[in-house]
């Protein structure tokens, strides 16, 4: 079975497709996070996803990433158990509500 691409999963959700180290609308996030999701089997837990969110270097921060996961997850009918905190409003997908943490995850670490 072949792994559905994050091209293919941004096109179905009718969005750019999401780039590395540029801020992110949040449907690209839910778009990034579902692609990491489920392209192994078993699917990957939260902190599994945010491991490989960062390594493949999307950029986010790490309370609304916490919450399109829950979100997520919830609309699966699923829960991974490792949210951390209660599912909220992802916002309405424009890039206007990304956290200033997720400026801050985009500058250069020491």
């Amino acid at each position: 079975m072949t792994a559905v691409t994050l091209q293919e999963i941004a096109t179905v959700a009718g969005v750019p497709v999401p780039e590395r180290g540029e801020r992110l609308t949040g449907t690209q996030l839910v778009v990034v996070l579902r692609h990491l999701r489920y392209r192994e089997d078993p699917p990957l837990s939260y902190r599994q996803a945010v491991a490989a969110f960062r390594e493949a270097g999307f950029v986010g921060g790490e309370e609304r990433i916490r919450r399109t996961w829950a979100e997520l997850t919830a609309q699966e009918g699923g829960s991974s158990g490792e949210t951390g905190g209660p599912s909220g409003d992802t916002g309405s997908g424009d890039g206007t509500d990304t956290d200033r943490q997720d400026e801050e995850e985009a500058a250069p670490r020491p």
